[in-house]
């Protein structure tokens, strides 16, 4: 191969001098595209991926915009870091995603045992109070109706088959119930919602108790299966005599039907936020479900949703930008009750933020941003 001298003379260079030249070239281009995968590495590791609850997921889809935004303030903030992402899987969908090393949290609609959380080496805590509802479709009863656990076994067990059925009668003296055919709807994934809905049935009519049980997912005897909330409130407007369970906060956003709930004192309930703060009046937060609630005036089907992350994720910076999110969250008190939940009580907060700096090596305690 041709070369220059230092004085400028073309000169003949060595074969092997020119394949040492070769492989450094080579070399430096190695570590140059080395670095920029890190570089595009560490980027995308920038954004925490979580999943789970359906029922959670408009306040952690509204609260990573709001906190983006936020974040614009920040003197290291760049556009499009910091990012949170959310797959609306169903409470069991996300936490058997954790095991995945690029998942950074779950969120579920029920505590898990301590046995689980040892198995995944993870730690929860709560976000905020939820209830479920009982939705339906009468475009014949303008009334709202009232069910007992009873009545509500009978039907998703297939018992009850039409609206103008004598034991609904008998609980709505109120109302002229339509000659309607009952058409269930049922959640077919792993889903939070459908474990503290068969635990309130559970609590009140042994026959469930007994052939079917409590769990996040059902071996349903009937009706239709959907997955995730917003298949269940699609499914329930769209058809006449329909009746399935959701959210309260996702059953009002879609306008359905709510029912009247008897509760642990005989009387029936709407869920509303005054309701539900009484069922959870008096209860740890740590409790699964506080549906065994003996006020009067208490909602029947309460529990809390919870936040799982791991003790040692693998993208330990991904916990400290979770936890600085989750932060925000738990501040936006009038955002989670315009989704129709309840705000945990500030001494609870306190505490849960306290428990991130030994459970997870939290830094800062403080509201971020």
């Amino acid at each position: 191969m041709l070369t220059s001298s230092p004085e400028g003379i073309p000169v003949l260079e060595p074969r092997a001098l020119v394949r040492r030249r070769f492989a450094m070239t080579l070399g430096v281009a190695a570590v140059i595209g080395a670095v920029a995968a890190l570089m595009m590495h560490s980027g995308a590791n920038d954004r925490v991926l979580g999943g789970g609850s359906t029922v959670a997921q408009p306040l952690i889809e509204r609260m990573a915009v709001s906190f983006q935004n936020a974040r614009s303030g920040d003197g290291d903030w760049t556009a499009g870091s910091g990012g949170i992402d959310y797959e609306p899987l169903g409470s069991l969908g996300g936490f058997m995603r954790l095991s995945d090393p690029e998942f950074d949290f779950a969120i579920t609609d029920y505590p898990l045992s301590a046995a689980a959380l040892a198995e995944r080496a993870a730690v929860q805590f709560p976000l905020f109070v939820g209830s479920i509802a009982v939705v339906y479709r009468l475009d014949e009863l303008p009334q709202q109706l009232q069910l007992s656990p009873a009545t509500l076994a009978d039907i998703f067990s297939g018992q009850i088959t039409t609206w103008s059925d004598p034991a609904l009668a008998t609980e709505n003296p109120h109302a002229t119930l339509p000659d309607v055919a009952i058409n269930v709807i049922h959640r077919s994934d792993g889903s939070g919602s459908t474990l503290n809905w068969s635990n309130y049935i559970a609590n009140g009519d042994a026959d469930w108790a007994r052939d079917i049980g409590a769990g996040a997912t059902l071996e349903w005897p009937v009706g239709t299966g959907v997955r995730g909330g917003g298949e269940m409130a699609q499914a329930v407007a769209a058809t006449d005599g329909a009746i399935g369970y959701l959210d309260t906060g996702a059953a009002r956003r879609a306008q359905l039907q709510i029912a009247r709930l008897r509760n642990a004192a005989g009387e029936f309930i709407e869920p509303t936020e005054a309701s539900v703060s009484a069922a959870a009046r008096g209860i740890a937060v740590a409790d699964a479900t506080v549906s065994n609630s003996t006020a009067s005036d208490a909602y029947p089907i309460v529990a809390a949703s919870y936040a799982v992350m791991k003790k040692n994720n693998p993208s330990a910076g991904d916990n400290q930008r979770a936890l600085r999110f989750f932060s925000f969250v738990l501040d936006q008190q009038a955002a989670i009750r315009e989704l129709g939940h309840t705000v945990l009580a500030p001494q609870d907060i306190d505490g849960i933020r306290r428990s991130w700096a030994s459970d997870l090596g939290f830094q800062s305690a403080v509201p971020a941003p």
